[in-house]
């Protein structure tokens, strides 16, 4: 049985933690750009709470369309790369 894909070619989602690509159902890959706030949550392993109070002191840059609050993947790894960079100097 076919799985669905909508008009958008959006299928089934993917596992929150796989910070991969999103699948269009037809076999091709694309890099993934914008993350909702559950999946962001789960990518970087914190709570919830954690996640909106770097939202709040814009730690983690976010945009919103309509309603819908959406984190680029850009900024989550800046977050990261941020965070690494801070932790090597704390060790130096």
């Amino acid at each position: 049985m076919d799985s669905y894909v909508d008009e958008f070619g959006n299928g089934p989602e993917k596992d929150p933690q796989s910070h991969a690509g999103h699948g269009f159902g037809n076999g091709r890959e694309i890099a993934r750009r914008l993350y909702r706030p559950c999946e962001v949550w789960a990518i970087l392993n914190i709570s919830r709470d954690t996640l909106f109070g770097l939202l709040r002191k814009r730690e983690l840059r976010s945009m919103k369309v309509g309603r819908l609050r959406l984190i680029p993947a850009e900024a989550i790894d800046e977050y990261v790369d941020r965070k690494m960079a801070e932790e090597d100097d704390g060790r130096s």
